[in-house]
């Protein structure tokens, strides 16, 4: 499924995907999401932003996720690592571990790429539909999504993170976030998958001068580490 704004519709986009949704840019960031949530009709959605790459992509641990998922009536599944706590969840390959507001990640609610039950989805895009994409992470909607069911990939013996932009993050669901605010990374924040940019970089000829790099984007690759307290 394809997401894009009304003047991105077009013949190429409609051959080329199964399904298009389309929104109006001129929303609010979070009117923007539930109009398209509305749109679909699947219990959960993997949601996922355009500057997030996906590079792995996991289908059998996708199919056991989601019936971990289903049994213990997840809210909402962040692909970020967090260290264990007091409400985990164990299956036979992974360890979930509850969602909380840390220093590393602005949780139970961020716009990193996850798993939504879209009816919780959309209710809290429609509460707060006049915030911006980052305003929403600091408003309202953290109190009240710790109230329900939000949960994170957990290390446990045979399950270690990976490191990208000095955060955790899980082996399950690989994604590069390959921009901020339109601009680049120092190319050491990227970490673990400083390799997987470079390649990207010299597949599609991308030269990372022409839109820079961000003011305060060069020391995220100091830190290596799960504390979330």
């Amino acid at each position: 499924m394809f997401v894009c704004n009304t003047e991105t519709v077009g013949e190429e986009v409609l051959t080329r995907y199964h399904s298009v949704i389309a929104y109006d840019d001129s929303l609010p960031y979070p009117a923007r999401v539930a109009s398209c949530l509305e749109q679909i009709t699947s219990e959960y959605v993997l949601f996922v932003h355009d500057i997030d790459v996906i590079l792995k992509f996991d289908t059998s641990m996708f199919s056991h996720l989601f019936d971990t998922i289903k049994t213990h009536s997840i809210d909402r599944l962040f692909f970020g690592m967090v260290k264990p706590c007091d409400d985990m969840i164990h299956t036979n390959t992974l360890s979930l571990a509850r969602a909380k507001r840390s220093p590393i990640f602005a949780l139970p609610y961020d716009v990193g790429p996850s798993i939504w039950k879209r009816s919780v989805f959309l209710d809290m895009m429609r509460k707060y539909s006049k915030e911006t994409y980052r305003s929403i992470e600091t408003s309202g909607i953290q109190s009240e999504l710790a109230s329900y069911r939000c949960y994170a990939i957990a290390p446990n013996p045979h399950y270690f993170p990976l490191f990208h932009l000095a955060r955790p993050m899980s082996h399950t669901f690989v994604f590069l976030h390959i921009l901020a605010s339109g601009k680049w990374f120092d190319l050491l924040c990227y970490m673990d998958l400083q390799s997987d940019l470079m390649r990207l970089l010299t597949k599609y000829n991308i030269s990372t001068s022409i839109r820079g790099i961000g003011s305060g984007f060069h020391l995220f690759h100091v830190s290596r580490s799960l504390e979330t307290t």
